[in-house]
């Protein structure tokens, strides 16, 4: 990491909750190279769990949905990077770049860097760490959970996951993701 520019990282993990017969979550994990992490952004489709005002009714990320994201994404963020530029890696869908949210970011000296699509695999620290010990982690704690007799849903399903989420983002992994 220069003085010039915060790296972070974004990317989107679709979670399907075993024993649920409930539709796919989407959560959107925000990592940043000095090992914190912005606020979490829980996708239900039809509804969203999280302090941010959007909401999808088809249960994952669109155009308008990017815009909001990276204006929060700007003041969450504006603060550590004191007038430099951020250089914010994302994955290689393009559904919710769009012109709007590019201008955004130019305006916001936001440097936008898209990974190869199909790649994030290979390339994307949250594929590689995060996303490994986050599953693990959530495998764990649903099964805990099984263990006592009850069920992964819609309305518990926060207060799960957030064990398996603050277990995987710790400092030391989230720097490791870079």
């Amino acid at each position: 990491m220069t003085d010039e520019c915060i790296y972070v990282g974004v990317r989107e993990h679709v979670i399907k909750p075993a024993d649920s017969d409930h539709e796919n979550i989407t959560i959107l994990v925000t990592i940043c190279a000095d090992g914190t992490s912005i606020s979490l952004v829980v996708i239900y489709k039809g509804e969203v769990h999280c302090q941010q005002p959007w909401v999808l009714e088809k249960g994952y990320v669109n155009g308008k949905f990017g815009l909001e994201w990276i204006k929060h994404f700007d003041k969450t963020t504006k603060a550590k990077v004191a007038g430099c530029h951020h250089l914010l890696l994302i994955d290689g869908d393009v559904s919710y770049y769009t012109f709007t949210l590019l201008d955004y970011a130019y305006q916001n000296h936001i440097l936008v860097l898209c990974y190869p699509l199909h790649a994030t695999h290979i390339y994307q620290g949250l594929d590689i760490v995060m996303f490994s010990i986050l599953k693990h982690s959530w495998t764990e704690v649903q099964w805990k959970f099984k263990q006592k007799g009850a069920k992964v849903t819609k309305s518990n399903f926060l207060s799960m996951y957030a064990h398996a989420h603050l277990e995987a983002l710790t400092t030391d992994n989230i720097k490791a993701a870079f």
